[in-house]
């Protein structure tokens, strides 16, 4: 994780002591900065309409509405926002809605101090973490071939650019694809930029899909 104790976490769950232990026990990592507790999604967009979240927990049931709408809310506001999901169980069913939802990753609710930090520390650190699940697996039953079975990739992304692609999408940093390609990290950080504009993504989650519906993983 690159930033420091400026990163601002927002915990959004119903159970108002859960979401202050948790706060507490975040706490105890200065890096992570002073998180903010929200009771409800309304509560939570309001807070980040207000200021800038690098990443919000939240649960996947607030008071019987569901935390993935808000998860599809927050990544069409704020895409620049991570997610991490907390559940109750790892079930399939939900699994497939929260990497559908394209949020960065999952933990169970149950999970002790050092899962979670691994969690969050994954996710800030432009990773995901869905477990024992593989994310692309998850994603893969739920994508659709590109039109007539042909890649869009054939009209869209340079060669270069796929090939960027495929190494953004195993989960490497800036510094590794550079390393690898023989090129500048802020080169690889603009090609980034390019590949997000052209296949009109906005999440590393989307991108996997993306791959997946073109055949480029």
């Amino acid at each position: 994780m690159e930033k420091g104790s400026d990163i601002q976490i927002l915990i959004t769950d119903t159970h108002r002591m859960y979401a202050e232990g948790l706060k507490a026990m975040l706490r105890m990592k200065r890096r992570l900065g002073n998180p903010l507790v929200a009771a409800s999604s309304d509560e939570a967009l309001q807070i980040m309409e207000q200021q800038p979240v690098d990443l919000l927990i939240t649960n996947v049931q607030l008071n019987g509405v569901s935390g993935i709408d808000l998860v599809r809310k927050v990544k069409e506001k704020f895409p620049c926002t991570k997610v991490l999901t907390v559940t109750p169980k790892d079930e399939p069913d939900i699994l497939y809605e929260i990497a559908g939802a394209e949020a960065e990753g999952f933990i169970l609710k149950n999970a002790g101090p050092d899962q979670f930090f691994k969690a969050i520390n994954q996710v800030l650190s432009n990773h995901t973490f869905y477990g024992d699940y593989s994310l692309p697996g998850l994603l893969r039953g739920m994508v659709k071939p590109g039109k007539n079975g042909f890649s869009q990739n054939e009209y869209g992304l340079t060669q270069m650019e796929t090939e960027i692609l495929r190494l953004v999408v195993r989960e490497l940093t800036d510094i590794q694809i550079a390393n690898i390609l023989k090129m500048n990290p802020s080169t690889i950080s603009r090609y980034r930029k390019i590949i997000y504009r052209k296949t009109e993504t906005q999440t590393l989650v989307g991108l996997f899909r993306y791959a997946l519906e073109n055949h480029l993983e």
